[in-house]
């Protein structure tokens, strides 16, 4: 399931998807969302959801493209970037944009960000 109870109060109204195996369960237990798992890739303002392995990779370059423009534009922590482009830890997201990108946040910021 793509939504962590950590994120849960702030999906109530927002419009979701999964995988249709986890369509029912995914209903139960987030009533207030609206669900389409015919969908394989949901973005409300408040969240991003993916309802496969091809969606979810599509739902994790989203995010990085999101997060490089936020790094690019803005003076945001990278914490408040995590947060805002859909994750929770930012030290994992790091190493996933270190991983992905081939440069830390700081340094993209730094290299990319005009002066």
């Amino acid at each position: 399931m793509h939504i962590t109870l950590l994120f849960a109060d702030q999906c109530a109204a927002a419009s979701a998807t999964t995988h249709w195996a986890f369509a029912e369960l995914f209903r139960k237990r987030y009533p207030d969302v609206r669900m389409d798992e015919r969908q394989n890739l949901c973005e409300d303002n408040r969240l991003m959801t993916s309802g496969g392995a091809s969606a979810a990779m599509e739902l994790i370059t989203l995010r990085l493209e999101k997060a490089k423009h936020l790094l690019e534009s803005t003076r945001m922590s990278l914490d408040s970037i995590t947060f805002k482009v859909g994750y929770a830890d930012s030290n994992s997201f790091r190493r996933l944009f270190q991983q992905r990108v081939g440069l830390l946040p700081a340094a993209y910021r730094k290299k990319f960000q005009p002066a």
